[in-house]
């Protein structure tokens, strides 16, 4: 089952995930406001992650893009701080794209490293100008923590508000440490998202 290899894919990274939001913490702890944890975040997921596409845009997100086998909806993973959250989405999209996991639609993986008033403008110019850029419209999200900008942007799913024709916002707190158990339940329900539509 689909499920089970999710998980077991997490589990087998467990190791290497952790390795990853320790450097990713000294990073962010020794070079303070600079550009070196976003540099970092880029190069992992684009030489040791198998994206399709990993790109830094013009308010400092970093987008992967990992694209399933057929044409369908899509998803974005958004981290806007802290390693678990960032590690746990970033090899989240590498478990359904990179082990070919990823049946149809597209994975969109969105951290950013900014801070302050910085944040929610950063999030606006993704989904409103980079990822249109692309082509890509997101049909929902799977938030590591929540976005005022990216709600008012995608209406959030439950509470009567949109469903099928408006895109919908997934809120999951990455609430447990565990880089194995973060990583799984993104993943599984970012495909479970994607094979019912």
């Amino acid at each position: 089952m689909t499920y089970d290899r999710i998980y077991r894919h997490a589990e087998c990274l467990r190791t290497e995930m952790e390795q990853f939001a320790h450097e990713l913490d000294r990073i962010v702890l020794s070079s303070g406001h600079s550009n070196d944890p976003a540099l970092f975040i880029e190069r992992h997921m684009s030489t040791e992650l198998e994206y399709d596409l990993v790109y830094q845009d013009a308010a400092g997100n970093i987008i992967g893009i990992q694209v399933g086998a057929e044409d369908g909806s899509s998803v974005m993973l958004s981290s806007r701080t802290g390693a678990v959250g960032i590690t746990s989405h970033i090899y989240a999209g590498h478990i359904l794209g990179g082990t070919g996991i990823l049946p149809r639609g597209t994975v969109v993986v969105a951290c950013s490293c900014l801070e302050g008033s910085f944040i929610e403008k950063g999030t606006r110019l993704l989904v409103e100008e980079s990822l249109p850029r692309l082509g890509i419209t997101v049909d929902a999200a799977i938030l590591a923590e929540p976005s005022p900008a990216l709600a008012s942007t995608i209406p959030v799913i439950g509470g009567g508000q949109g469903r099928d024709k408006q895109a919908a916002t997934l809120e999951v707190a990455v609430k447990s440490p565990d880089l194995a158990e973060a990583t799984s339940s993104t993943a599984a329900l970012a495909y479970r998202y994607l094979l019912t539509r």
